[in-house]
């Protein structure tokens, strides 16, 4: 037999050999029959397997003959080994980052990384700012293995930076590229392979980012929805769907359903985590079942239930047919770890949404759920790639000249040939591929043969939701290749367009639809126009929704006009998004309460009223409590989950603890699957919502036997705070099933592995699971002693001690009795008697804290223990003497201080004391004695005492305990109520400033100063402290009189005061005058010296023989004035006086004088212009209201020629004669004033004619 092994091995050993050696001839073969001729043959051999083999045949690819030319993994020749330079001794530049990577790649399988690929294409074309691709990394067992990515410019590798994982399982960890923003060009993605930290290998991927405007068509990906699993078919078939700038492929996904008129029912939303939960509106074609490939794999054939479909009826979802059933999606050819919402197709990808009835492991999915699920979840067969096949039907179907292309026979023919193996699940990749090249080849032509497209319309008026099939005819028509037409409206606010061309109107406005086939080669444009239509009412139907968790419901609005362009602006939203989520009208209830939903468009809306029932688990059970498996093998657990009819979130299964994980595979839904470990692992469910859990234990075994009968004693008795073994009687003896002990109330009975310890009197039902059997015992626990533990117990004297002495007790401690169910605790005086104080119940109590003794008193305490059994109370004995304990006195109170209220008032405050209950104030005056006026309770630590005013008292305080009374400070501490202050004086220091003083008096924190004028009312100015004996006024004011008087205060209370005051009169200075100064402007400034407490001053002036008059005032804290009224010519006096309200100083009589003139202009040029025109310039006069000009010859005398204005500074004199020399000279005029003149003037000589 084992002969007959060796040899068959040895055969199947050769066979690969030649298969490999076969291959290398075969690569060779150009074109793509090279390609396809290596996948057929390695179909069943793996490459590892291959390349062993070759390996071992002692050839290489380099040896082969007819290799003409170097593949891209072909070894280049080598060159001849140069010396190293000097500065490469200790490393030499291998090239750059991306050659070294791709080397490390092909030699990951010398290294401890088994695996490490990633779906990211290298020299990918990537338009729009998303992309998602996956890494696999895996160690030598199979473990997932760190990595890290990260972008950055091509070449320019220090500007990298890190791309952010997206998902991560046992599989592959899945990565999304974020271009936005960034320009277009080349980009390279490095891919590292960790461990701990350090870099193990490395790829490095180069792209093209050609960026694209939001909402930009992008391409077209390949889409289709297969039931293959039920034997249903397609829902829907292969086609193309357009792929926009922004969106992901849960967006592009809802598009396609509702185009071919199907629901969804999800969970998350369209842009975050999205799962396609179901799709409604649909019904099956044939009747469920599994194809028989699928049947064929044991867990997922005895899971499936095909009666359970009239429960789903009209739709498609998870938990359909089995609970490993649900929607999943592969992009090309992999099943992401990350949700449609995560995912970014691109142009030419392919996205398959299929039916799995086995978690995807029969679809090729496995993956997609991060995990393997052992060998009864393992199909007999492998899944070939379809994605290249579903691409040509996709483009074929979305062609804009199927109809044309079906009707030709080998067309139609291989068409069905390549759908016939897309239903086939197991499909082998050489079918495939044969199918794929068949469909090319039936379809010969070629797009160079198209000479041009039409279309069935160029412009359209469309009403609001019209739909119109836009129609693409080619040219010649029976051009024998798909002609795909890539259709784009620049505006989808106002229409949208599909793949097949059907335009939709969307809203109000213009949109241009742009059909082009062959990479524009030829483009067609067809205008829409959708006028608009107010909305004029909208209506949400229902108006109210009852929904349990994670129920969805969908909401209509009616809008009137039916043809309203309003129809596309809806707005929805949710008052409470933890309660209710919408979008697009979709409701999806997500927790207990109330939300109003709101749909508005416009100054349009109407709300939903929606309230959420959750009814949460009260209780949850792991079934069976325990099992065994052996490896590989699965199990469905289960659990009681009460109430049954619970609304909340459900449960979770899931190991334990890592340990736990690396023994058994746990899914969330229950479906556990042994790895080939021996050992022992509990799993876990848990309310998700409630957080309770509860466990099950699962041995892992390579042979389980189950357990037949399991066997308990009946009942026991044990005592409390005693342990037993409860021992299980087990059919059969080698059952493999682990044993799970359970209480029916731990409080009174444990148990732990068949360990039980009674915890207090009372029973329990101690219950032992094996497998699916179980059995119970009832456990009474009960107290009980014998007459000599009695007897030991009533002579016993518990041992006691004082501790924590205070003023009103001590602290009592014991030590612990033997079977003692309390203590009674006893206190005596000095030849009194005991009296019981207290009752400790329960053996463990060993304290009691008394506080009812008096302070300074001797005590004695001692403790007795005390137990019952059957109705008798049974007591210990106990120490006669006692423990000794005096307790504290009461402190004398500290007294603080006292304090003056109000003339009748007087306040005294103490610091308190410790253990007081009450204190009691005393009184005395000056000679006299102590007597008690009042008492207070504890926590006071003031009393106010009416008086007399004037009367000094002495005060102090005792404490009191009861009738207990403290020491007192016999000195005790004075006070009186405030005197009024006298001895007030004031006087005038100067203009500005009144000094008061006073006498000082005890007791007094300060003192508040007061002032008036006569008939008004005294008005506080100001504060002094109680060191004070005088303050002073700055803000008196000079020619007043004023009154001031002072009131010492403590606190608010203020004492009496002088009425009458103290009078102060303050004088008012004249202004000394310093100079009046003419300026060059004309205008005069008068300065004077500042004289205090004045508000202002006031400018007097006059001529001379005049009278003074007023020019104007100033503030107090200015000393100068400037007139600029004065006139030219003129002499002037003046004077000024400082003023309080509408008194006055005096004033000098004799003022300043200031004469007033005119300055002489300056002559500046004078310029001959012609033989009779000059032009003169002079300097501008300040104060000169205007200017003279005057001209003489030599030896005449001066004439005037004319005035000029003040504003101006030349003349031209006009009348001048030619050949002719005169003199010119100017005065300033201020009315009928003249200033001087240059007698000399200015000479110019006219040019003769």
């Amino acid at each position: 037999m084992s002969d007959k092994k060796e040899e068959k091995q040895e055969m199947k050993k050769q066979v690969k050999r030649f298969l490999a050696v076969f291959l290398i001839a075969v690569l060779t073969l150009p074109g793509p029959t090279g390609v396809w001729a290596a996948e057929a043959l390695t179909e069943e051999v793996s490459g590892e397997e291959l390349l062993q083999d070759v390996q071992e045949s002692g050839l290489s690819l380099e040896e082969e003959e007819g290799l003409t030319e170097e593949t891209e993994e072909a070894k280049p020749a080598e060159e001849p080994e140069e010396e190293p330079l000097a500065e490469d001794a200790e490393g030499t530049d291998t090239g750059t980052e991306k050659e070294q990577s791709l080397a490390r790649t092909s030699r990951a399988a010398d290294s401890q990384i088994k695996r490490f690929e990633t779906s990211l294409e290298e020299g990918k074309a990537i338009k729009g700012s998303k992309y998602t691709f996956d890494v696999w990394a895996q160690d030598q067992e199979g473990n997932a293995m760190d990595t890290a990515v990260y972008l950055y410019p091509a070449g320019d590798l220090e500007s990298q930076e890190p791309v952010e994982v997206n998902w991560e399982d046992t599989e592959k960890t899945s990565y999304t590229l974020d271009l936005k923003g960034k320009e277009g060009g080349a980009y390279e993605i490095l891919i590292q392979v960790l461990s701990d930290g350090a870099v193990l290998d490395s790829m490095v991927r180069s792209i093209e980012y050609i960026p694209a405007e939001e909402g930009e068509l992008i391409g077209y990906a390949a889409y289709d929805v297969e039931m293959f699993t039920i034997s249903n078919g397609f829902l829907i078939e292969p086609e193309l769907v357009p792929i926009y700038e922004g969106e992901n492929a849960a967006i592009a996904l809802v598009r396609l359903l509702e185009e071919h008129g199907y629901g969804y029912q999800m969970t998350g939303s369209l842009t975050s985590d999205f799962y396609l939960a179901r799709i409604t509106g649909m019904d099956l074609t044939q009747e469920p079942q599994l194809p028989a490939e699928v049947a064929e794999i044991k867990q997922v054939a005895n899971s499936f239930n095909p009666d359970n479909y009239d429960y789903v009826k009209g739709g498609l979802g998870e938990f359909d047919f089995s609970s490993m059933s649900g929607w999943m999606y592969s992009l090309n050819n992999v099943f992401p770890n990350v949700g449609f919402a995560d995912s970014y197709p691109q142009d030419g990808d392919v996205v398959r949404v299929q039916f799995t009835v086995g978690y995807g492991t029969e679809i090729g999915g496995e993956g997609g759920l991060g995990g393997s699920y052992g060998p009864d979840m393992a199909p007999g067969y492998s899944v070939g790639n379809k994605d290249e096949l579903i691409l040509q039907i996709a483009r074929f179907n979305s062609a804009v000249n199927k109809d044309d292309l079906q009707a030709v026979n080998s067309i139609a023919q291989a068409y069905q040939e390549g759908m016939d193996v897309l239903y086939e699940i197991p499909a082998s990749q050489i079918a495939i591929d044969e199918a794929s090249i068949e469909f090319q080849n039936v379809m010969s032509g070629s797009l160079d043969e198209l000479t041009g497209i039409s279309l069935n319309a160029d412009e359209l008026t469309m009403g609001m939701n019209d739909v119109f099939p836009l129609t693409v005819s080619v040219s010649p028509s029976n051009i024998r290749i798909p002609v795909n037409a890539q259709f784009n409206s620049d505006n989808r606010e106002t229409a949208t367009v599909s793949a097949n061309g059907t335009i939709t109107a969307t809203g109000a406005g213009t949109a241009t639809i742009t059909v082009s086939v062959n990479d524009g080669a030829y483009v067609e444009e067809c205008q829409i126009y959708v006028e608009e239509v107010p909305a004029e009412s909208l209506e949400i139907l229902p108006h109210s929704l009852k929904l349990k968790l994670k129920e969805q419901a969908d909401l209509e609005v009616n809008l009137t006009p039916a043809n309203t362009t309003d129809a596309g602006k809806i707005q929805w939203s949710s008052s409470n998004e933890e309660v209710a989520t919408v979008e697009n009208g979709k409701v999806i209830a997500v927790g207990g309460g109330t939300a109003v939903i709101t749909a508005k468009t416009g100054n349009l809306s109407d709300t939903c009223q929606v309230s959420v029932d959750v009814k949460n688990i009260e209780s949850i059970q792991a079934v069976p409590r325990s099992l065994s498996l052996g490896f590989g093998q699965s199990a469905d657990l289960q659990a009681e989950i009460s109430p049954s009819d619970y609304s909340s979130r459900g449960i979770l299964w899931s190991a334990a603890t890592p340990e736990d994980e690396a023994l058994l595979a746990v899914l969330p839904k229950g479906h556990i699957t042994a790895r080939e470990t021996e050992g022992l692992a509990t799993v876990r469910v848990t309310a998700v919502d409630e957080g309770l859990t509860s466990d099950m234990l699962v041995r892992i075994t390579e042979n389980p036997i189950g357990t037949t009968k399991a066997e308990l004693p009946e009942s026991l008795t044990m005592q409390p705070e005693a342990a037993t073994e409860l021992t299980a009687e087990i059919t059969p003896a080698n059952a493999t099933d682990p044993l799970v002990w359970e209480s029916s109330d731990p409080q009174i009975v444990s148990v732990t592995d068949g360990t039980l310890e009674g915890k207090k009197e009372g029973s329990a039902v101690i219950t032992v699971y094996s497998g699916e059997k179980s059995a119970s015992c009832k456990v009474t626990v009960k107290d009980g002693l014998t007459e000599e533990q009695i007897q030991t117990f009533e002579n016993t004297v518990p041992s006691a001690a004082v501790s924590q002495i205070t003023y009103c007790g001590a602290t009592v401690t014991w030590k612990q009795v033997e079977h003692a169910q309390g203590y009674r605790i006893y206190r005596k005086t000095s030849g009194g008697s005991y009296v019981g104080l207290a009752t400790a119940e329960g053996g463990d109590t060993l304290t009691y804290t008394d506080t009812s003794a008096i302070p300074g008193t001797t005590y004695y305490y001692t403790v007795k223990a005390y137990t019952t059994q059957d109705d008798t109370q049974y007591w210990s004995s106990y120490n006669k003497t006692g423990i000794k304990a005096v307790t504290e006195k009461l402190a004398a109170p500290k007294l603080l201080k006292t304090t003056p209220l109000s003339n009748t008032k007087l306040q005294v405050q103490w610091e308190e004391t410790k253990g007081a209950k009450e204190y009691r104030i005393y009184r005395k005056t000056k000679g006299g004695s102590w007597t008690g006026i009042t008492n207070v309770k504890a926590g006071t630590t003031t009393y106010t005492d009416t008086v007399k005013k004037g009367t000094t008292y002495y005060y102090t305080v005792r404490a009191l305990y009861d009738s207990y009374m403290s020491d007192c400070d016999l000195t005790g501490i004075s006070g009186a109520t405030l005197a009024t202050v006298g001895g007030l004086k004031a006087s005038a220091k100067s203009n500005a400033s009144v000094t008061v003083s006073w006498t000082k008096i005890s007791g007094a924190e300060g003192y508040r100063i007061y002032r008036k004028q006569a008939g008004e009312s005294w008005k506080g100015i100001g504060n002094a402290a109680a060191s004070a004996s005088s303050y002073t006024d700055t803000t008196a004011l000079a020619g007043k009189t004023y009154y001031y008087t002072v009131r010492a205060y403590v606190g608010s209370y203020y004492s009496d005061f002088v009425t009458a005051g103290v009078k102060v009169s303050i004088s008012m200075g004249t202004p000394a005058l310093k100079k009046a100064t003419v300026n060059t402007d004309g205008t005069v400034t008068i300065t004077w010296s500042q004289t205090g407490g004045v508000e202002g001053y006031r400018v007097f002036r006059k001529t001379p023989g005049g009278s003074w008059k007023g020019l104007g005032n100033t503030d107090a804290s200015e000393s100068s004035y400037t007139d600029t009224t004065a006139a030219a010519g003129t002499t002037y006096y003046y004077t000024v006086r400082a003023f309080v309200g509408s008194t006055y100083s005096g004033y000098n009589t004799t003022g300043l004088k200031a004469a007033v003139t005119l300055q002489t202009p300056a002559l500046v040029s004078a310029q001959a212009v012609s033989a009779n025109s000059v032009t003169i310039n002079w300097e501008q006069v300040g104060g000169a209201d205007g200017y003279r000009v005057y001209r003489k010859t030599a030896g005449g005398s001066w004439k005037g020629l004319g005035n000029a204005d003040a504003s101006e500074s030349s003349y031209t004199d006009s009348t001048a004669a030619a050949g002719t020399t005169y003199y010119y000279t100017v005065r300033a005029m201020q009315g009928s004033y003249l200033s001087g003149y240059n007698t000399k003037g200015i000479s110019v000589q006219t040019p003769a004619k």
